[in-house]
């Protein structure tokens, strides 16, 4: 009598990971901190046009702002008294909805810089009488926020500031989802696995 061998197949489950960056963006809050010097009485009106930076006037306020969009006309800049003679800093994070190149500009009355991620994007720093000046193409295609410095200053008469993108139609005020400000912004890696049999 012979021996038979039988060999039994036991499926075994099969283990796939998936791995993907997650953007995660801890402690921030929406909107953009602004910080404004008095040049019109701190330095007895020293520097009006073209002012040095960073400034060493005095700081007469500090907020956050929903987004740069502000027409004072002859009116106070920001909460403040001072009508003429300030420098603001815009600071935080532009992260647009969409992961493609932005044409931006800064309308001023009168000059104004920004910088994203450390880079000088626009340098418009004289007296102006509003409008914009020079323009930039950003690329936003990698899906990352940017680190955003705006810097503006008014030299008397009419003031207001507004960053801009363009639409393919025109240029819109860029809205209040764009920015953030707080401890910057991270990528993880997430892991995540499926069994399957």
């Amino acid at each position: 009598m012979g021996r038979h061998l039988t060999r039994w197949l036991i499926p075994l489950p099969a283990i796939i990971l998936a791995f993907w960056p997650t953007t995660v963006r801890a402690d921030t809050q929406p909107g953009l901190q602004y910080t404004v010097w008095d040049n019109y009485t701190g330095q007895n009106n020293a520097y009006n046009a073209n002012p040095p930076l960073p400034p060493t006037t005095p700081i007469i306020a500090t907020g956050v702002a929903s987004r740069i969009d502000y027409q004072w006309l002859m009116g106070p800049i920001l909460g403040t008294n001072i009508y003429e003679d300030v420098v603001v800093k815009f600071e935080g994070w532009i992260d647009p909805p969409t992961d493609q190149m932005y044409y931006l500009c800064v309308a001023s009355d009168d000059g104004a810089k920004m910088y994203l991620d450390g880079q000088n994007v626009i340098d418009d720093w004289y007296d102006r009488g509003g409008g914009c000046g020079q323009t930039a193409d950003v690329d936003f295609t990698n899906g990352q926020p940017k680190d955003m410095v705006l810097w503006y200053y008014e030299n008397g008469g009419y003031a207001n500031v507004k960053l801009l993108y363009y639409t393919g139609n025109g240029w819109s005020v860029a809205p209040d989802s764009w920015f953030s400000y707080g401890s910057p912004a991270t990528t993880t890696t997430t892991t995540s696995s499926t069994t399957s049999t």
